[in-house]
């Protein structure tokens, strides 16, 4: 009966596999799709940049977090990871591409003034 437990318990204990990614393929992709978010991202960046800006922009944020996934890419390339990181970075995309600071800017001098 012992053996009969244990042998239920060692078909427990095995290791769960998770879907990887083929870096080949879809990790290639990814890192085109990561490029071209940082790609629109630095534009946006660019046509902001003044001396004045206080603080961190998102396309410093977005650049860090792709050279991050990159590496964690080569690493790891679990799905779950990998769609986690790709999450960060669109988020961080969203923020790069929401509205510019000058109407961010306007729009908050409008609601202070009001």
């Amino acid at each position: 009966m012992a053996s009969f437990m244990f042998l239920g318990f060692l078909s427990q204990m095995k290791p769960a596999y998770e879907t990887r990614v083929d870096p080949a393929t879809e990790g290639k992709r990814l890192k085109q799709i990561w490029q071209e978010l940082e790609t629109k991202c630095f534009d946006r960046y660019l046509d902001e940049a003044d001396d004045d800006f206080k603080g961190v922009h998102p396309y410093q944020k977005l650049k860090k977090e792709v050279s991050g996934c990159k590496i964690v890419l080569h690493e790891d390339s679990r799905r779950d990871v990998l769609e986690e990181c790709t999450q960060r970075i669109v988020t961080l995309a969203q923020q790069c591409s929401g509205p510019k600071r000058e109407q961010l800017m306007v729009a908050l001098e409008n609601d202070f003034l009001s």
